[in-house]
């Protein structure tokens, strides 16, 4: 009884931390994605004015 319970909170635990990483890391990758288009967009838009 009492092991099944643990075995069930440690696989939660372990799924939760497992979203959390997954949610970060598409966080990161959408923030760094965003960031170099935006770059590349003042980029070209420098290159035209030029």
């Amino acid at each position: 009884m009492v092991r099944t319970s643990v075995s069930l909170m440690i696989t939660s635990a372990l799924k939760v931390s497992l979203l959390t990483i997954t949610l970060t890391a598409l966080t990161f990758r959408l923030l760094r994605t965003t960031r170099l288009e935006t770059l590349l967009n003042g980029s070209s838009l420098y290159v035209t004015a030029i």
